[in-house]
């Protein structure tokens, strides 16, 4: 994302010895979390306060059954709760599933990673699994400003280092962070417009990958990755202005990006991106900071072969987002995790959670940072991290999520 946001709230809710369960009636809800290696991030801008939107389609607002979908184990151990049932952010799936009255306690968020005030700017969480410091995994995120980086934090925080330096400057700042092949990738978007954006690449032990050229999609911001390696990222302009914006997707082999999508209207921002739990849909968030009655997230078609259809099914209607919606997530029961930010000047936001049906469950709200990214990890996945403009922060759900 590009535009203003900051923290965020952890809840942390009892995993009890349910399976974890999150409810979706979308006959597309089930799937293999390992499939979908992608997180979304989005793009900051330095004093730019992007937001997200949606483009005057109407959500589809169906209820989520409480079926639940199955998938395989992300962890290869067994040891990752497959299912999701009933309301994620509720402590047990028999709980029932309210019309977004659940809201988290804000005092049970955990904060792990503390920005440096004003002028700090977070994005595009992605955990990593197993190698990288034998800590059994940790957190990757994007410091967009004031210093071009990527760091590294654990699940239960402690010290953020630094994991990459190498190809950043004050002109060239990372954004999205997804995974692929080994590899983190990261959206590397044009914040000076004299040089060009690209997707690096680095191991978990922090070794430089060979850097994946973009063409002409100019300004990056959210990436995820698909089944068979397939990449996708939003390009909402926020650095460079101007078009062509849209959502961009790659061959399992690199190549040059295409633009599929055909947007609406002339303030579309595209900004957050996340795959359905089958790799079926590609969600999109439309920040949309100078239309907000048109900020919403559509889905798109992805093929078998990871192609990308260009018409848009409306999923979270406009009236359902109280911000600008951002970064995007998915669980195991293809529920739909939003980040979304106050406008710009606004010092707040929160992390709504919907079904795949776009029926809002609830949120998590951040009265006093404004967040830019999730991304689920941890152990058992069920922990979502949330970026926010000056700050990390933890959920510990009942669900398991997609990576």
């Amino acid at each position: 994302m590009n535009f203003r946001r900051l923290a965020c709230v952890l809840s942390a809710v009892p995993l009890a010895f349910y399976a974890y369960a999150c409810s979706s009636s979308d006959p597309g809800g089930g799937g293999t979390p390992s499939d979908d290696g992608g997180s979304s991030g989005s793009s900051g801008s330095s004093g730019s306060s992007g937001s997200s939107g949606s483009s005057g389609s109407s959500g589809s607002s169906g209820s989520s059954g409480s079926s639940g979908s199955s998938g395989t184990d992300g962890g290869g151990d067994g040891s990752v709760p497959v299912v999701c049932i009933g309301n994620p952010l509720l402590a047990s799936p028999d709980a029932g599933t309210p019309d977004g009255g659940t809201t988290a306690d804000a005092a049970a968020t955990q904060q792990i990673v503390v920005g440096g005030g004003g002028g700090t700017f977070f994005d595009g969480p992605q955990w990593v699994d197993g190698a990288g410091g034998g800590t059994g995994g940790f957190l990757v995120f994007s410091e967009f400003q004031p210093v071009e980086q990527l760091r590294r934090v654990g699940a239960d925080g402690g010290a953020a280092g630094v994991f990459r330096t190498t190809g950043f400057t004050n002109q060239v700042a990372p954004i999205g962070n997804g995974f692929r092949n080994g590899f983190v990738l990261t959206t590397a978007t044009v914040k000076a417009g004299v040089a060009t954006s690209v997707i690096f690449q680095t191991a978990p032990d922090g070794g430089v990958g060979p850097t994946i050229a973009i063409g002409a999609a100019a300004d990056p911001n959210d990436i995820a990755v698909g089944k068979g390696g397939s990449i996708y990222f939003s390009d909402p302009r926020f650095q460079s202005g101007g078009a062509p914006r849209g959502v961009y997707g790659t061959a399992a082999d690199g190549g040059a990006p295409t633009r599929f999508t055909t947007l609406v209207n002339a303030n579309d921002e595209p900004n957050g991106v996340a795959l359905s739990p089958d790799g079926t849909k590609l969600y999109v968030s439309f920040t949309n900071s100078n239309d907000t009655a048109t900020r919403r997230v559509d889905s798109y078609p992805v093929a078998a072969n990871g192609t990308v259809g260009a018409t848009a099914s409306a999923v979270i209607a406009p009236a359902l987002l109280t911000d600008l919606p951002d970064g995007l997530a998915v669980d195991v029961g293809g529920n739909i995790y939003v980040a979304e930010a106050a406008a710009a000047n606004g010092n707040s936001g929160r992390v709504s959670v919907f079904t795949a049906l776009g029926k809002k469950l609830g949120e998590i709200p951040f009265p006093t940072q404004r967040p830019t990214g999730v991304a689920f990890g941890g152990a058992k996945k069920s922990q979502l991290f949330i970026t926010t403009e000056n700050g990390v922060y933890v959920f510990t759900g009942r669900c398991a999520g997609l990576q």
